[in-house]
């Protein structure tokens, strides 16, 4: 990725997670064209279909259809993606219909890539951050801004915008909410899936001192938990952990005591954060897929 001017960051945790980061670029072209994505499962592994097996076929299939298609535009790449999520997305249902739909699913968050503009597709409750890094007069250290780029189809994220204001939830209302779904890869509902792909905002561009964060539910679920102990209830902005996340990075640039700390230390820190919270509130630890996009050499 480097000789078109981005780096790349993957992580996952354990060692056998079930949750799996996708990587798929185009081998040659005047201009980066690549999907990115993380993968959580949801449900349980059947006979014939495991769950590993079939998140590499997606990886697969998403690979040959780019280099077969080898899109010309921006707008052609991001179609070629959205077509893939709605085929994949049928395919699973019809597994998972077989099953008692008690057969995996996928909650998946991708970032089409064409040059530096990027856009993001989400299903389920990954989700996905642009951080921004930027100079503060009067500081040694850096600021930081965190815009969340998705929303969760889960409960919370419904009964957050119902109230409109500072939420409490008690005992595992949070979590129990948290795994009440109502979109997924695999669902094989047409028009939630289609509106949850419609809705998930323009194109951008990453820039400099920029960096596109994509996780599943165990990097910030702790973290979630952790901000509403110190709270009298969760708002949509807490939940999504905007002012969180800057206020992490920014004291990890403090412990690095560097003027520009990279990218990859920064989110090396928001890794330890996350296992550390987890293993505060252990009810709330689970498998951890992360990836990062950011400007080479930034």
């Amino acid at each position: 990725m480097a000789e078109h001017g981005l780096e790349l960051l993957t992580w996952t945790w354990p060692r056998r997670s079930s949750d799996y980061c996708l990587v798929v670029e185009r081998p040659r072209g005047a201009c980066l064209a690549g999907w990115y994505g993380v993968a959580d499962m949801i449900g349980r592994p059947v006979r014939r279909y495991g769950w590993r097996g079939y998140v590499r076929a997606i990886e697969r299939r998403l690979r040959r259809r780019l280099r077969t298609a080898d899109p010309a535009t921006e707008a052609e790449h991001q179609a070629l993606l959205r077509d893939e999520l709605v085929r994949h997305d049928a395919y699973l249902h019809d597994i998972r219909s077989r099953h008692d739909d008690s057969a995996f699913g996928f909650c998946v968050c991708f970032a089409a890539v064409y040059g530096h503009a990027c856009r993001v597709y989400n299903l389920g409750d990954a989700r996905a951050w642009r951080l921004r890094r930027q100079a503060t007069p009067g500081r040694r250290t850096p600021a930081f801004a965190a815009h969340a780029l998705t929303r969760d189809h889960n409960g919370v994220d419904q009964r957050l915008r119902e109230t409109g204001s500072p939420t409490a939830f008690f005992g595992s209302e949070l979590l129990d909410l948290s795994r009440k779904l109502t979109c997924f890869l695999g669902i094989g509902e047409a028009e939630a899936v289609h509106a949850a792909i419609d809705e998930s905002g323009e194109t951008f561009t990453l820039e400099p001192n920029e960096c596109l964060l994509l996780a599943t539910d165990g990097f910030f679920m702790p973290m979630i938990r952790e901000a509403l102990g110190l709270s009298e209830g969760l708002t949509l902005q807490s939940f999504y952990l905007e002012d969180w996340l800057a206020q992490l990075l920014a004291r990890e640039a403090d412990n690095l005591k560097t003027t520009r700390p990279s990218w990859s230390d920064l989110v090396g820190g928001l890794v330890a954060e996350a296992r550390a919270g987890a293993a505060r509130h252990p009810a709330y630890r689970d498998d951890i897929a992360l990836l990062a996009l950011y400007r080479a050499g930034d």
